[in-house]
């Protein structure tokens, strides 16, 4: 259960079956996400309306003073107790259209990006050996 592995899953799927269609390589994507919140000590990563919650336990492996600074620098980004980080995902998510219509899959796939690339921000920033 690392990146190596799902790496190795996804090449040896793309070998057996051609190219992966976007939603498998969505699912690869939330798959990085979770190993992410497996490395930092998240108990669990839930949607509650237009937030990503991310909710530490006993065993996080965060510095209590990076943290903050993460957050501070971070306007999408709040931490409440008991340690959990909440993010906005309009804060996030890729501007409307001129009609006012989002791009869908595409801006899921954005979203889903920017979200691993937040916490992989916090991994490297916070993240106590």
């Amino acid at each position: 259960r690392d990146e190596a592995a799902l790496a190795a899953v996804l090449d040896e799927t793309a070998d057996r079956y051609g190219p992966a269609p976007p939603s498998v390589l969505r699912l690869a994507q939330y798959g990085r996400i979770r190993l992410l919140a497996d490395r930092l000590g998240a108990e669990s990563i839930e949607r509650e309306r237009r937030r990503l919650v991310v909710r530490f336990g006993e065993r996080a492996r965060l510095d209590p003073a990076q943290l903050v600074a993460f957050v501070q620098a971070r306007p999408a980004v709040t931490v409440t107790p008991p340690a959990v980080l909440r993010i906005d995902l309009d804060a996030l998510a890729p501007p409307p259209d001129a009609e006012g219509q989002s791009d869908g899959a595409a801006g899921d796939d954005d979203l889903l990006q920017q979200v691993g690339a937040l916490l992989g921000e916090l991994n490297d920033a916070t993240h106590v050996d």
